[in-house]
């Protein structure tokens, strides 16, 4: 049902989407790979508070700004995907 749904949807609004999502993802772990090492302190700063809204701000800005690039870097590397 998923699958002709999916199938269903304009082509460039599927490549949109994949590419947003695998740039979200890249971002989410980006992020987490950034509060894990403690990268200038910013994991000492998110634990420090009492609840999670900061680190999922944090988090949902990394997979918007990482998913908005991979959706850019698509789009600029169809020319070459045409050849």
């Amino acid at each position: 049902m998923f699958a002709q749904k999916w199938q269903a949807m304009p082509r460039l609004i599927r490549f949109m989407i994949e590419h947003f999502a695998d740039g979200a993802v890249m971002g989410c772990l980006f992020g987490l790979l950034v509060i894990r090492l403690d990268t200038a302190g910013l994991g000492t700063l998110l634990e420090a508070t009492q609840t999670a809204g900061p680190t999922a701000l944090f988090l949902a800005q990394a997979a918007l700004s990482f998913g908005t690039l991979s959706i850019a870097v698509g789009v600029v590397s169809l020319s070459e995907e045409s050849d």
